[in-house]
């Protein structure tokens, strides 16, 4: 539950055109909005305090910005208004209609609505179901003029905004900080905290925090053919369900441990390529399951991290599924359970906000997964195009059961999905590179038969002492293969940037 006050009603955010500029009155901020209207220069201009904002927060953080901006720069002006629809991509979470409102959009009568009348310039606003939205006026009045609402701000109004300096979006900060906050409340399991103690910015709020994927345009799953195990029972292993890797299913395509048989490098690579080829037996080769108990010896603390053979190797980790036999509590289902340890959004000294964990972490323990969109990979090209080769990405290809160069029917990795995690995702967004990482990026598939939907999950690669920061190797070729868009080659225009993680070992530039 929210520790703040519930909003009152709120601008419809799907009506809003742009944020003009701001003032304040009678010591409350108040923000000019501009609505939206097929003839730009006839649009509904109206004055807001903080608390109608709450639906397009994010675009008041980024006007705020911009006049904070300004103001260091000793501009003159505001600059351009921020236009509410031209800087979001249209996506799955964006609801509400788009249609124009007009007077035949509400039940309420005329004589009521001058009860409800706010002050606009010209315009009559109302509020009905939690929305504050615009009555565009039939014809002009001496009390309602026609202004050409695209000379808006006027000089004397940024004159206005310009007299209150910095002091003029005080509260609009603390605001969008509270919207942060908030978001970051609403995410379940342990608590997502926030601290800055460098500055006053606060993470962008053109973000969305989300429990799973979200499916894009194209994309679909292969749930109607997932199986799961049929010879584990609940009660095996002291009731912790699958026992023997050979009984349990979900290990079929598990990659063979020929280390445990005492063969040689050589002959463990022969035995890796037969294997591969289909030249073995899956059933009757060694596996491992992904997890094992660990036992804390100086806090007593017993949970289960990742097998040294899958941290050590990289291999896909098989964990049940719903379907299973071997019952929920079984030992080879933990990342489907969620995040349990409690993590931190921080500012860091140079690199923007970062992640961090305010607990002990474990090596080999699960920290959290790595969230987005799916989309597909013609979707991912049209993003990269669009956003620029110098913009930081955050698209993960999910190619790790790509072959290029396989037989036919093989997965190519133009076929495979791609998760988007710029607008939608989880608190893993803020994890930084470091070329001597903490961190490492797995493959965990819950469904077998489906090589182009699995989750890409964090652990960490050493025992990390509460408080420091967490971090994985954005270049790192196994974590490409693990589902990270990065290119062992650069490749035309490729800008290349500095590295600033800090390490010993630090190759000093990072490619984007």
């Amino acid at each position: 539950m929210s520790r703040f006050p519930a909003a009152r009603n709120m601008v419809k955010r799907s009506l809003v055109d742009a944020i003009c500029c701001h003032r304040v009155s009678e010591g409350k901020e108040q923000y000019l909005l501009r609505w939206k209207h097929d003839e730009p220069s006839q649009a509904i201009l109206s004055w807001h305090d903080l608390e109608d904002l709450g639906s397009i927060a994010d675009f008041l953080q980024i006007y705020v910005g911009n006049y904070v901006t300004s103001l260091k720069s000793g501009n003159s002006s505001l600059g351009v208004p921020v236009q509410v629809t031209s800087l979001k991509r249209k996506s799955p979470h964006d609801e509400g209609s788009t249609s124009r409102a007009s007077s035949q959009d509400t039940t309420t009568s005329t004589s009521s609505i001058s009860a409800q009348k706010l002050e606009v310039y010209n315009g009559i606003l109302q509020r009905k179901a939690g929305d504050i939205y615009p009555v565009h006026p039939a014809c002009p009045s001496p009390r309602m003029p026609r202004i050409d609402a695209t000379t808006v701000p006027t000089p004397e109004m940024l004159a206005a905004a310009k007299a209150h300096l910095a002091d003029g979006v005080k509260k609009a900060r603390r605001f969008v900080r509270r919207q942060f906050l908030d978001q970051l409340l609403r995410i379940p399991g342990p608590p997502v905290t926030f601290v800055n103690d460098r500055n006053k910015e606060t993470p962008s709020l053109s973000f969305t925090c989300i429990q799973d994927y979200v499916y894009g345009e194209g994309v679909s799953s292969a749930d109607a053919v997932m199986l799961g195990c049929t010879k584990c029972r609940p009660d095996m292993g002291s009731d912790r369900g699958c026992e023997y890797t050979r009984r349990c299913d979900c290990l079929e395509y598990a990659t063979p441990d020929f280390k445990s048989q005492g063969l040689s490098k050589e002959e463990q690579k022969a035995h890796y390529e037969a294997w591969q080829a289909g030249e073995l037996d899956a059933a009757e080769l060694p596996k491992r399951f992904p997890y094992r108990l660990d036992n804390d010896q100086r806090t007593g603390i017993k949970q289960y991290v990742l097998d040294g053979f899958y941290l050590e190797s990289r291999n896909v980790l098989y964990e049940c599924n719903p379907k299973c036999k071997c019952g929920p509590k079984c030992k080879n289902r933990l990342v489907q359970k969620g995040r349990t340890v409690p993590l931190e959004i921080f500012k860091t000294q140079q690199r923007g906000f970062g992640l961090r964990c305010p607990v002990n972490l474990r090596r080999g323990q699960y920290i959290d997964r790595y969230l987005g969109e799916l989309i597909t990979d013609h979707e991912a090209d049209a993003r990269e195009a669009f956003s620029g080769r110098d913009k930081a990405s955050y698209l993960f290809w999910l190619d790790k059961f790509a072959n290029d160069d396989g037989p036919p029917g093989s997965l190519r990795t133009n076929d495979c999905y791609v998760a988007d995690g710029e607008k939608m995702g989880g608190p893993t967004r803020f994890i930084n590179h470091s070329c001597d990482p903490n961190c490492r990026l797995f493959t965990v598939s819950y469904n077998k038969h489906d090589q182009k939907i699995y989750d890409l999950a964090f652990f960490a690669l050493e025992d990390i002492p509460a408080g420091t920061e967490l971090t994985f190797d954005y270049m790192d070729p196994e974590e490409g293969e693990a589902g990270q868009a990065v290119h062992e080659e650069m490749d035309e225009g490729t800008v290349a940037v500095d590295c600033l993680c800090g390490a010993k070992n630090c190759r000093g530039k990072l490619w984007m």
